[in-house]
């Protein structure tokens, strides 16, 4: 086969436009600091960064969930931690008022003391997160699921559980009803201790410290549960965001452009682009020559 000056001319020309294009390609990489944009700049590569920030997505989605299930369990522990503590002081109120140095006049005055703990701990119990009811089961729209009449407790929430899911295989339950807070006693056991407080019972206030003890250590119960969820919280939130940290580097890898070799690949096309540009020049001025004299 014979080769012609025009043949050798268009390989050239050929060779011009291909080191063009891979210029631009690498500025292109070097201005987006990306080497995968779409799936034809490399498939396998982009099918797998795809799914990659698929996971990831949905693990930011996780996140949110705990984030949102941990604030509610904090402020579920915070509003037991203060029952707790509202029913160890009705503890001592009641240990006083059995005790055989108070009269009736002082009774009394402890019963007003132990109306207002009362009051305190209903409206603990109507305590919201961002406008839901945290103690009134799954009925949050509730704004008082505890009402006080008479010294006397309703309840007027449900037993259910708030579920959030946060990974693919785990759901945990962020709340604590609001019957459980009266299956512990304390409302009952307040309601008792007033009456007898009023009543100048001795005997029956006697029987209130027992109902307040066993009450305290109820709520002590609620408040340990609820602290281990939100440790647990921690922990997925924690390995979470240690998975999210890895995926972001796996997209990194799989899209993101080695700027020092893509800077020596440009600068090694810019050398073999200024040669292509020379040989074409020097041919084309052959071709010219060829017709000259």
């Amino acid at each position: 086969m014979r080769i012609t000056q025009n043949m050798i001319l268009r390989n050239t020309l050929r060779s011009i436009n291909d080191n063009r294009d891979g210029m631009n390609l690498s500025q292109n990489r070097i201005a987006t600091q990306k080497k995968v944009q779409k799936p034809s700049d490399d498939p396998i590569a982009f099918s797998r960064s795809v799914r990659f920030r698929r996971s990831l997505e949905q693990n930011k989605q996780f996140m949110r969930n705990v984030q949102d299930a941990r604030s509610w369990v904090d402020t579920t522990s915070i509003g037991l931690n203060q029952l707790h503590d509202y029913t160890a002081q009705a503890y001592e109120l009641a240990m006083q008022g059995a005790d055989a140095s108070s009269d009736a006049n002082m009774r009394a005055t402890m019963a007003d003391s132990a109306r207002g703990i009362l009051h305190d701990m209903v409206n603990i119990g109507n305590t919201q997160y961002l406008g839901k009811s945290i103690f009134a089961g799954t009925a949050t729209d509730e704004s008082e699921p505890f009402d006080l009449q008479n010294d006397t407790v309703t309840y007027n929430g449900n037993d259910q559980y708030i579920k959030r899911r946060i990974n693919e295989n785990l759901t945990f339950e962020i709340n604590t009803s609001g019957q459980e807070l009266v299956d512990t006693g304390m409302f009952t056991a307040m309601t008792d201790l007033i009456t007898a407080l009023d009543n100048n019972d001795v005997d029956a206030i006697g029987m209130s410290i027992e109902a307040l003890k066993s009450a305290k250590s109820n709520v002590l119960t609620l408040s340990t549960n609820m602290g281990t969820k939100a440790a647990s919280f921690n922990l997925v939130y924690d390995r979470l965001e240690s998975t999210n940290i890895s995926l972001e580097s796996f997209i990194s890898d799989e899209e993101d452009t080695n700027m020092e070799e893509e800077i020596v690949k440009l600068k090694s096309q810019e050398t073999a682009y200024q040669a292509a540009l020379q040989s074409a020049s020097s041919i084309m001025n052959l071709n010219i020559m060829n017709y000259m004299g």
